[in-house]
């Protein structure tokens, strides 16, 4: 990914402009803003320049999170957050990031608020997360009644192939305007699928 530093905005006013509204891994931050070199050496100076902007602090640490359930908990940075939340936003984050956009985030859409909405081509497109797994499919159908009539697409992402099957088979009345895919798809270049199966690019 390309890197996001806005053009002549010093970088530590630019991480701590986005980390107003966001909450962050080390990892996602050497991705937005130390792109450019080797992964691996974006994150030991994103590690570095974190440590010095905290003992300044510049930077304010909002918990730790294991993601997915593997290795070492992470540091999250961004503003005060419950913890059972703070994964969730992470991961909307993660989201950003392989879109290559800068979501408007907790946009109030129909009767309802999505975790993120951006505009692309002419097209409006929310965004939904689906962390957790755990929503059921009454969850979603009172979910998508709220969303209403919503112009534009909405974008799903969950983390394993039979949960985007479950969602699929549930996409109900939003089954014309919702697009699907996991976070391993989209980090592998591949598209979004809709309701019949047919693919698309966002």
């Amino acid at each position: 990914m390309r890197d996001l530093q806005p053009t002549g905005v010093p970088r530590h006013d630019a991480v701590a402009g986005y980390l107003r509204t966001r909450h962050a891994t080390t990892d996602q931050l050497a991705r937005r803003f130390f792109a450019g070199a080797s992964p691996e050496t974006a994150r030991k100076n994103a590690s570095r320049w974190l440590g010095k902007q905290r003992r300044r602090r510049r930077v304010r640490v909002a918990g730790t999170v294991l993601l997915r359930n593997t290795g070492r908990a992470p540091v999250v940075y961004g503003p005060p957050c419950r913890q059972d939340l703070l994964e969730h936003q992470v991961w909307v984050t993660e989201a950003e990031l392989l879109l290559g956009v800068e979501l408007e985030r907790t946009v109030a859409v129909g009767k309802t608020v999505t975790d993120g909405m951006f505009c692309r081509d002419g097209h409006r497109f929310a965004v939904e997360v689906d962390n957790a797994g755990k929503q059921s499919r009454r969850q979603y159908r009172d979910k998508w009644a709220k969303f209403g009539r919503f112009e534009g697409f909405i974008l799903v992402l969950c983390h394993t192939d039979a949960r985007l099957r479950t969602l699929v088979h549930w996409a109900g009345s939003q089954k014309e305007t919702c697009l699907f895919n996991t976070f391993a798809r989209l980090r592998d270049g591949q598209p979004w699928t809709d309701w019949t199966g047919a693919t698309a690019e966002v």
